[in-house]
């Protein structure tokens, strides 16, 4: 198996020494998957912070005893996002 970053990094060289092998690779597919893979673990990841922000705001809801429906919902909503980019990220070929 080899690595994305160093295939790409090594442009047609890369090309040309897989082509010897018997293999092909078409190098600008394989350069917008890493960057689809790049953007998809940066949204996660933003998502992931805000969860963290959401249940805090749950937390102090809670002990203000104020209406915990829209942090609660908001935090469904980001969960639910995090598990459909997920879910793209792992059916991607």
């Amino acid at each position: 198996m080899h690595d994305a970053r160093a295939l790409i990094d090594m442009g047609e060289e890369a090309v040309r020494r897989l082509a010897r092998r018997g293999y092909s690779l078409d190098l600008s597919a394989l350069t917008s998957l890493q960057y689809q893979r790049n953007q998809n673990i940066r949204s996660v990841d933003e998502l992931r912070a805000e969860s963290k922000r959401v249940a805090s705001e749950v937390q102090q809801a809670a002990k203000r005893g104020g209406d915990l429906s829209k942090p609660k919902e908001r935090a469904r909503e980001i969960k639910e996002e995090i598990r459909r980019i997920e879910a793209g990220a792992t059916a991607a070929p």
